[in-house]
């Protein structure tokens, strides 16, 4: 998810930007598992009573069953079909990239809080190529209507993409503990997790209309990641465009992630694999490591077949 900004310990994020990754991870956490009360129980563990609090963190464990269910050292693998399937649709990835080259300018716009309202960079949650993407698309679609599930600087970008563009989008946010004000930013704010909104909010979108979800990044029973691609996924309409946030594919998480156990992305290439009704339509990432953008991780795909259910 994304915030305004961080306190604490700064260390490296996705965007190469100062971030408080434990304060990060503890929020996402928060957002993605209502019902644990802000956090998962501790695992006692010998010795454990003699830190301070500050050293401990709530854990989930997952046991793994010997060296065939995990190597050791991990060993980052593509997924083999997305990179083949990536590569065969390069030149349409270039195509819409060629035409957000200009719909945004970051360096129009200032480099800290000034009101609340209006995007600034550097940030350490949402930067420049993820603005553009999200702008262009804003504008190109012109959505009735704009769902995010959380809440940010991305938020932000949206409001000041539909003002720029005179559009007559509604903006709803879905976010039980936003890190911000935003009833200057969303027309409706559902104050829940995504796990409690009502699922006729996706079952109403339609074509050009576009779900914005940047969560936990945890795929598991119960989680919001899981809810999103089981349960929401599959409702909306064709033409309906997705958004999902710290998207590496082809690629794996980078190793820096690797001690967040995300697992998002696994659970999204499963989704995709042999479905004809989504179509990739801008990998951020993986058009940054072919050298044709600057660095962001967004996602984006669009639903061109099926009815929804």
């Amino acid at each position: 998810m994304q915030q305004s900004g961080g306190n604490g310990t700064d260390q490296v994020p996705l965007g190469g930007e100062p971030v408080n990754e434990l304060g990060r991870a503890d929020e996402a956490f928060r957002r993605g598992f209502p019902h644990s009360s802000g956090a998962v129980p501790y695992f006692h563990a010998a010795g454990r009573g003699l830190l301070p609090p500050q050293w401990t963190r709530p854990a989930l464990v997952v046991p793994l069953d010997g060296h065939y269910v995990v190597e050791d050292p991990v060993i980052n693998r593509p997924v083999s079909w997305l990179r083949t399937a990536f590569a065969r649709d390069l030149p349409g990835f270039k195509r819409r990239l060629d035409g957000l080259r200009t719909v945004f300018d970051a360096a129009s716009l200032p480099n800290h809080d000034i009101d609340g309202v209006t995007p600034f960079f550097p940030n350490p949650y949402f930067g420049p190529m993820d603005a553009t993407a999200l702008t262009g698309i804003i504008q190109q679609r012109r959505p009735r209507r704009y769902v995010e599930i959380g809440s940010g600087i991305s938020t932000r970008v949206a409001r000041r993409a539909v003002e720029e563009a005179e559009l007559a989008t509604s903006i709803l946010c879905i976010d039980p503990a936003p890190r911000e004000p935003i009833a200057r930013l969303a027309d409706r704010i559902v104050s829940d997790s995504v796990l409690r909104a009502d699922l006729s909010i996706f079952a109403e979108l339609s074509d050009n209309d576009i779900l914005f979800f940047d969560g936990s990044h945890l795929s598991f029973s119960g989680s919001d990641c899981s809810h999103v691609v089981l349960e929401i996924l599959p409702l909306l309409a064709p033409g309906v465009h997705v958004h999902l946030h710290d998207i590496f594919l082809p690629d794996d998480y980078p190793e820096r992630l690797r001690n967040r156990f995300y697992n998002e992305q696994q659970l999204l290439a499963a989704f995709l694999a042999g479905n004809h009704d989504y179509e990739v339509v801008l990998p951020i990432q993986y058009l940054h490591r072919l050298g044709l953008c600057s660095e962001g991780v967004s996602f984006w795909m669009r639903r061109v077949g099926g009815k929804g259910t």
